[in-house]
């Protein structure tokens, strides 16, 4: 299972975003952003993985869905 922090910053990059660029876009706190894909925090809220979710133009689904490495390749 790949964990949110990696997925977030995996498509955080993949558009060409900063941390703080995706703040400005999400509405979220660049700290907020930043704990997250460091591991510093212990969950997300709803409201804050869809609004990560929506600036990222991805279904909040993708950032969660439990998938394999191989299943993720295929794709």
């Amino acid at each position: 299972m790949t964990p949110i922090r990696i997925r977030l910053r995996e498509l955080r990059e993949s558009k060409q975003l900063s941390q703080a660029a995706l703040s400005d876009v999400s509405g979220v706190r660049k700290a907020t952003i930043s704990d997250i894909e460091n591991e510093k925090t212990s969950g997300i809220d709803f409201e804050t993985l869809e609004r990560l979710a929506t600036a990222l133009g991805v279904n909040a689904v993708l950032l969660i869905e439990h998938t394999t490495e191989t299943k993720r390749r295929r794709g």
